[in-house]
């Protein structure tokens, strides 16, 4: 019985490091796994595009202009959220789009013969933060509580909420 206790301390202590381990590091993880994983070709490309920058430098570029109202179009393309009880497909769609719908329309961009270069290049970095989004579990959260946001957690004796946690 107090081996299972010590267990169920350790693990309960490992879940709850990896609450507080999203935010940037893991864009840059998903950055990274997915650099790694292009093919050689796409690689180049995706070089010429970033004049040279890794993709994890752009990882959480969309998060660091949120403040910056050139891109406050782009404020509900961080997430996804769906009720209890309803689907992706039967959800009201955000008028102003979702990460879904963004990463759409980043690819959609991305592929264009009619755009140009600086176009393009602004799609890819959105994509790169939009496919971190995408994984995110706070991300595709419910409506009612605004992903983890409206729901009041203590932390360490501090007040904050599920999704900052």
């Amino acid at each position: 019985m107090k081996i299972v206790k010590i267990l169920s301390s350790i693990i309960f202590l490992l879940l709850t490091f990896q609450l507080s381990a999203w935010g940037f590091k893991a864009h840059y993880a998903i950055a990274e796994i997915a650099e790694r994983n292009l093919t050689p070709n796409a690689k180049a490309k995706v070089d010429d595009m970033l004049d040279g920058k890794k993709m994890v430098y752009w990882a959480d570029w969309m998060d660091k202009v949120r403040s910056d109202s050139t891109y406050d179009f782009t404020a509900t393309w961080h997430y996804a959220n769906v009720d209890s009880g309803q689907t992706y497909e039967s959800m009201p769609r955000v008028e102003t789009g979702d990460v879904v719908i963004a990463t759409e329309l980043a690819i959609e961009m991305i592929q264009s013969n009619t755009e140009n270069d600086s176009i393009k290049t602004l799609y890819l970095k959105f994509l790169i933060h939009l496919i971190g989004d995408l994984h995110c579990p706070m991300h595709a959260g419910r409506a009612t509580d605004r992903g983890g946001n409206q729901y009041p957690v203590t932390w360490f004796g501090r007040e904050t909420n599920l999704h900052s946690l």
